[in-house]
């Protein structure tokens, strides 16, 4: 009878996780169809340009540019006064804290 039991434990289980697996298929795949819709008409309003152009006419507009980028000046942070990174275009800085808590317990008998 434990057998019996686990087994219809197993089919039950079983049974759900197929019920459940066609809303997450459909939810997925109309997210994908939306994506695949936004990139098609990001495909068609981007403008290819050359790196040094610079048009007042194009501030909104979806631009795509190949070049080199070049930085010239070292970023710095300002809460750390000794630190200059060269050649970056961009520093992040994440802060993660950690705290120890301490629970004490006395038994007195």
């Amino acid at each position: 009878t434990q057998e019996l039991k686990e087994s219809l434990v197993y089919w039950i289980v079983g049974l759900v996780l197929f019920v459940l697996a066609f809303p997450i298929l459909w939810i997925n795949e109309r997210n994908a169809a939306e994506m695949e819709a936004v990139l098609y008409h990001a495909r068609q309003e981007c403008l290819s340009l050359p790196p040094a152009t610079v048009d007042a006419e194009n501030d909104g507009a979806l631009v795509h540019m190949v070049g080199r980028t070049l930085v010239t000046a070292a970023l710095k942070d300002p809460d750390f006064a000794d630190l200059q990174v060269f050649d970056t275009v961009r520093l992040r800085r994440q802060v993660e804290m950690y705290q120890w808590v301490e629970t004490r317990q006395v038994e007195m008998y």
